[in-house]
């Protein structure tokens, strides 16, 4: 197993896999510490297959206080977004817990957060050769298969066989392409804020109303023709990187009510995990476009879009959209899409947020999360009338005892517990 920081980069860039770890926990601490009718448990999850090189995926589980797993179980698994992890389900945790009754895992995709990160398919994938220069039909291939197969490995190593799955962003792009393979695995979906799933618009001509032009424009498309991810900044950054990401973050979320603590936690978990060794993060060009216009169709787009294949996902899909005007990933082609071909899928829109709807209005997230996957009792632990008015989840709190360890095994387990 590869370390997830090279020697002379950890030193650079003053992180590792040890103080990423810890600051896994710390987030979890944060969001669960105070909170008796919940049990979490943080380990690592095998997802490579026999005779691969061994990989892992960091899996956060979180269940009600004394549960049982002998029962039918049906879990909820999170999918973050693109360069975030895990620890950005902080205040979604425990009121999904509560008001579902039942367990919640979330999952660092492969090359992400704390899982472990070979290299992109750009040089290879399972001894198949991927030269940068190769086609986009056979990078964008590859591309997917890292990561969905990963995920359908660490199903099948967790014992899951059937599961809801509430993906964000880019994630929402993942999780759609694993529930097209694999259908019979996924129940419901809730795909929250996604990109990638709509066909993308041809550009504007040059002089449009839609066009938009100047050097700022130039050059966001050519470092996002280079792969220059926010990773790659930090990792750059060295010394600089943790004090940068903490400035960035708090001015990013800083106004939707996160205490001081939770601030300070999610930020110095997002540099440790940013400065890890590059990996999963270069999907952002290989397998996503970026399309810059004055119109509702700006936004990120797949190389090879789904669109055409959404009508074959069978279960109930939920669409979850930020406000208009605030989300920058909605379009109103859902609507149409929805209202024309797509009879299971539902599009919500959460008040008084944005891209980031988990975060910015947990309440309101939460409580459309709880009504879409059908549990009778999903307003009994709503924090928020979702208008945004309490940011705070109703399960955060602080002063968890330090009973982590970690194992030599790769597993590293919270609070104490049954599950």
């Amino acid at each position: 197993m590869s370390s997830n920081y090279s020697f002379l980069g950890g030193l650079w860039s003053r992180s590792s896999e040890e103080q990423a770890a810890e600051a896994e926990r710390a987030v979890m601490e944060v969001a669960l510490g105070g909170d008796l009718s919940v049990e979490w448990k943080l380990r690592r999850t095998k997802c490579s297959a026999e005779g691969q090189p061994e990989n892992y995926l960091s899996t956060a589980e979180v269940a009600p206080a004394g549960f049982d797993r002998a029962g039918v179980d049906v879990p909820v698994v999170l999918i973050h977004g693109l360069f975030a992890s895990l620890g950005w389900w902080m205040r979604n945790y425990a009121s999904l817990v509560k008001g579902l009754n039942r367990r919640v895992l979330a999952i660092d995709w492969l090359g992400h957060g704390c899982s472990s990160r070979p290299d992109w398919p750009r040089n290879s994938l399972s001894g198949i050769e991927m030269p940068w220069e190769s086609t986009t039909k056979s990078m964008v291939e590859a591309g997917e298969q890292f990561m969905i197969e990963a995920v359908e490995l660490w199903r099948i190593q967790e014992g899951i066989e059937v599961m809801d799955l509430v993906a964000h962003s880019t994630g929402g792009y993942f999780a759609a392409l694993y529930a097209l393979r694999y259908p019979h695995r996924v129940r419901r979906l809730v795909l929250a804020s996604p990109c990638g799933l709509l066909d993308s618009p041809p550009e504007p001509e040059s002089e449009s109303k839609e066009h938009v032009g100047g050097w700022m424009v130039g050059l966001a498309k050519t470092l996002w023709s280079a792969n220059v991810t926010p990773g790659g900044v930090v990792r750059w950054l060295g010394p600089l990187g943790n004090s940068t990401v903490n400035r960035v973050l708090t001015r990013r979320l800083g106004s939707f009510g996160l205490e001081e603590k939770e601030l300070q936690a999610l930020a110095t978990y997002t540099f440790h995990t940013l400065a890890a060794k590059g990996s999963s993060e270069f999907c952002m060009n290989s397998l996503l476009q970026l399309s810059i216009r004055r119109d509702s169709e700006a936004g990120v787009y797949a190389r090879r879009s789904p669109q055409s294949r959404l009508a074959e996902l069978t279960m109930p899909v939920t669409l979850l959209h930020g406000a208009k005007g605030r989300d920058w990933m909605y379009t109103p082609k859902w609507e149409l899409l929805a209202a024309e071909s797509l009879p299971n899928f539902q599009l919500r829109h959460v008040p008084a947020a944005g891209h980031l709807v988990f975060i910015e209005n947990p309440g309101g997230f939460n409580k459309e999360v709880l009504a879409a996957l059908g549990d009778s009792n999903s307003n009994s632990n709503s924090n928020s009338n979702g208008d945004g008015t309490r940011g705070r989840d109703d399960g955060a709190g602080f002063g968890m005892p330090k009973e982590t360890d970690a194992a030599g095994d790769g597993h590293r387990q919270g609070h104490k517990s049954k599950i």
